[in-house]
């Protein structure tokens, strides 16, 4: 105390400064929670996309071997195989990066 009194600082000051950084702390700590909540959820979305593409593409295989698609389903199936091929590119860098 006698070193915060030399300085001119006061112990409400001093108590202050704790307070403001313990709350800061747990606003740290409250974000992070918030992060991995929200990093589990988007794993969570991005699976369920995955699987519900899966199922549309094979419906689709299943309607090209008895009629000839329309222009945009032709469109979708591209559009999820190149996804597939997107994920899969990802994945390969995310392993293998590390």
């Amino acid at each position: 105390m006698r070193k915060w009194r030399r300085l001119g600082i006061s112990v409400a000051t001093v108590i202050s400064a704790i307070d403001i950084s313990l709350l800061k702390n747990s606003l740290k700590k409250e974000k992070m929670c918030m992060f991995f909540f929200a990093e589990i959820l988007r794993s969570i979305a991005i699976v369920l996309l995955i699987f519900s593409a899966s199922f549309y593409l094979r419906h689709l295989d299943k309607i090209k071997k008895q009629r000839k698609l329309l222009k945009t389903e032709f469109t979708h199936s591209i559009i999820i195989q190149t996804g597939y091929g997107l994920i899969a590119i990802s994945l390969l860098i995310t392993v293998f990066g590390r």
